[in-house]
């Protein structure tokens, strides 16, 4: 196989990117060393060539980073031993005329103390990240391999945003800028979208490409590779390779709108592997030894459709592998056969027996929701259904929170939608059979506030293995914080859809006297918790500022004293909630809103984590109270260095003149819960709100959020003070 560099190009200026780096970290940065969910963009740039090194096509040692001499070296050393060790960086002393100027720059360095003048030439930016899982095939094909090559996209939903190349009947190129829709229909239907890396045969090939773009009329402009490769075209074979997906992250806007998409960075997998049965899948089933000749046909007749379907795996990535229990004296003559029908695959393997095949595979840790191992009977002599083949699902994004169940984001790749999986481990009983009420109340919510929750697909539980539900996929977004300035018209929306819940025919019409609840969970939940938390917290937490037995203490006080007052939760309608009513579990998209993971009657102690079991609202404003008064999600997913630094600024004091602030601008949504909740409906909030963070705390420390869960604690602790002092 050809010896193969990979040269990522991150020595641009990234003028697009300076303001951005100086308002989200405090200091300009360079663009590769911007971050985009967690990971810097020469990260995103990195991870598409990932493949190739599984492969063994690539090594981590030739991949070359190419920087200029007055950027911070030490910037990039960082972020690349955090890649791997073995990446090199490479500097040019200047900026050059553009993209393919500083590659080849770079290559010349390279060839001081590495022979690289045969061996091919990838070269990427580090303002984008892609997929394509062709590109594997491409590099190890002999004759491909010859050949000069752009990644492309064959269609994207906005055109007008992207460059293109274009291929004419004489095989030569060229290449244009974000201008396809004013060309003529029949150069709009050949344009191919770039996107990915650019593919040089050899040394020679990026050097006369360049040569060629000094001597024409486009010496002006910057050296793209795309031009480069188009000039070149006239006189080497140039071609394209398919890309899967890609995005560009090279400007605010297209970072904004990555943030906030399903890509992840650990979602961007590797090509499927298949491994198909010979006879009675690609050729018709042939009895071989048993039949009459004794032998295997001489010229076996092909099924076309699934010859077809091979090779489009083939052409798109995918490893083939042909499984038979073929004798592997038969094996010349198998092989011969197949290449004659035009077959393409990588293996073949015979002699194995006609019994039952199994594949075993293990899953994969940072995916653990998805099998890595299909098995797929097909009805011999018949076309494969296509929709069987295919991977079902695909990664896109976690949206776990670090306690129970995990939330995933897959694309359904069989009809094209995407979906909400909750997960876990079957051993793990306890989040399982949590799991299990809650898509148990989900179906009974559905005859209730059916359209404003997800609806349920699939499900699978099981003793062993993993167990799941499946939902459809909301749009949108989370509410958040900045919703509050038009609070109102959510409020209006969230109480309408919350009235019709409360007001099913399982609402108990007559109000009851809840304050031995109230003592209940005082006694028998926040007491038991708060201490078990105390161990936690002195074992693992240390904070100048405040002690956590002395905290714990003060909260103890505040309860005893809030315990005898009789006036609490005295007379509460009983109804179906939602139960767990954060901003994280609302949803918006275009003004309508859903609500996402309910909890239902869980906060009950009276129940034992029973969901669909009627009992007071006061839990669905407390847990609003958990965003609206304590903001939760300002603080509760803050790294260690910005908790520390909260922790130290807190003040029990101005939290509770901010407590009070807070409740003067919720009038609506207090007006909205007193239709369910006599009494003083503020003092009756906050203390669900206070309970709710107490009984928070020890999943925060479960998740290793050590700080969050005594901030939970120190907000707890304002709030009943708060309420004592009233």
């Amino acid at each position: 196989m050809k010896e193969l560099i990979v040269v990522v190009t991150a020595a641009g200026l990234g003028r697009r990117l300076k303001e951005y780096s100086l308002k989200k970290y405090g200091k300009y940065l360079d663009k590769p060393l911007v971050k985009l969910k967690g990971k810097t963009l020469l990260e995103w740039s990195i991870k598409p060539f990932y493949p190739l090194i599984t492969a063994g096509i690539l090594k981590f040692s030739d991949i070359y980073i190419v920087i200029r001499e007055d950027q911070n070296e030490e910037q990039f050393r960082e972020v690349v031993i955090n890649i791997n060790k073995k990446i090199n960086i490479i500097k040019i002393e200047k900026l050059s005329r553009g993209p393919a100027h500083t590659a080849y720059k770079a290559c010349q360095k390279i060839s001081k103390f590495r022979s690289i003048n045969r061996s091919t030439i990838i070269v990427s930016d580090s303002d984008h990240t892609f997929r394509s899982d062709s590109l594997i095939n491409f590099l190890k094909n002999d004759k491909e391999i010859k050949h000069n090559a752009f990644c492309t996209l064959k269609s994207v939903s906005d055109p007008e945003k992207w460059g293109y190349v274009i291929k004419h009947e004489n095989k030569q190129f060229i290449s244009g800028e974000k201008d396809i829709l004013s060309k003529e229909k029949s150069s709009q239907n050949a344009a191919e979208f770039l996107i990915g890396c650019y593919v040089y045969h050899n040394l020679g090939s990026l050097k006369r490409g360049i040569n060629e773009f000094n001597k024409s009329s486009f010496s002006s402009r910057e050296s793209h590779h795309s031009l480069i490769l188009s000039l070149l075209s006239k006189f080497e074979k140039v071609t394209t390779i398919n890309s899967n997906w890609g995005i560009g992250l090279g400007t605010p806007i297209q970072l904004e709108k990555a943030e906030n998409s399903l890509i992840s960075f650990e979602g961007n997998r590797e090509p499927s592997t298949y491994i198909f049965d010979i006879d009675g899948v690609i050729f018709h089933h042939d009895k071989g030894s048993f039949s009459e000749s004794g032998d295997f046909e001489k010229y076996p007749k092909p099924i076309k459709k699934n010859k077809d379907l091979i090779n489009a795996l083939y052409n798109n990535g995918s490893y083939i592998v042909l499984f038979s229990s073929r004798p592997e004296s038969n094996y010349e003559k198998t092989n011969n056969n197949l290449k004659k029908i035009g077959l393409k695959f990588h293996k073949l393997i015979l002699g194995a027996t006609s019994g039952t095949r199994y594949l075993i595979n293990d899953l994969k840790p940072s995916n653990l929701a998805i099998s890595t191992a299909v098995g797929i009977n097909s009805i011999r002599d018949k076309s494969i259904i296509n929709n069987s083949i295919f991977q079902k699902y695909d990664f896109s994004k976690d949206c776990s929170k670090g306690s129970g169940a995990s939330t995933m984001i897959l694309k359904d790749q069989t009809e094209k939608k995407t979906i909400v999986r909750k997960w876990s481990d079957s051993c793990d009983e306890k989040t399982i059979q949590t799991l299990y009420k809650q898509f148990s109340y989900l179906k009974i919510m559905k005859n209730y506030i059916k359209g404003y929750i997800p609806e349920i697909l699939d499900w699978k539980f099981e003793s062993k293995g993993i167990s799941y539900y499946d939902m459809s996929f909301v749009e949108g977004r989370n509410l958040s914080l900045n919703d509050f300035k038009e609070s109102d018209f959510i409020f209006n929306k969230i109480s309408k859809i919350l009235g019709l819940l409360y007001e099913s025919k399982n609402m108990n019409n007559s109000k009851k006297n809840l304050n031995y609840l109230f003592k209940k969970i005082i006694d028998d939940k926040l007491k038991p918790t708060i201490y078990k938390s105390e161990i936690e917290l002195n074992n693992n937490f240390k904070c100048s500022e405040f002690s956590p037995s002395q905290l714990i203490t003060k909260i103890i006080i505040e309860l005893d004293k809030i315990y005898n007052n009789n006036y609490y939760w005295q007379n509460h309608n009983e109804c179906l909630i939602h139960g767990d009513l954060t901003y994280e579990n609302i949803f918006i998209e275009n003004q309508f809103i859903y609500l996402i993971d309910p909890l239902g009657s869980t906060m009950d102690i009276r129940f034992n984590g029973s969901m669909e079991q009627t009992t007071s609202p006061i839990f669905d404003l407390g847990k609003l109270f958990q965003s609206l008064i304590s903001k939760y999600e300002s603080w509760a997913y803050l790294n260690k260095s910005d908790i520390e630094i909260y922790i130290k600024n807190f003040s029990v004091e101005e939290e509770i003149l901010n407590v009070d602030e807070r409740i003067k601008k919720l009038k609506n949504l207090l007006s909205f819960f007193e239709q369910y909740i006599d009494g003083n409906i503020i003092k009756d909030g906050l203390f669900s709100l206070a309970q709710i963070l107490i009984r928070v705390c020890p999943y925060r420390i479960k998740a290793n959020y050590y700080h969050s869960g005594f901030i939970c604690l120190l907000k707890s602790y304002s709030i009943l003070k708060y309420l004592n002092n009233i």
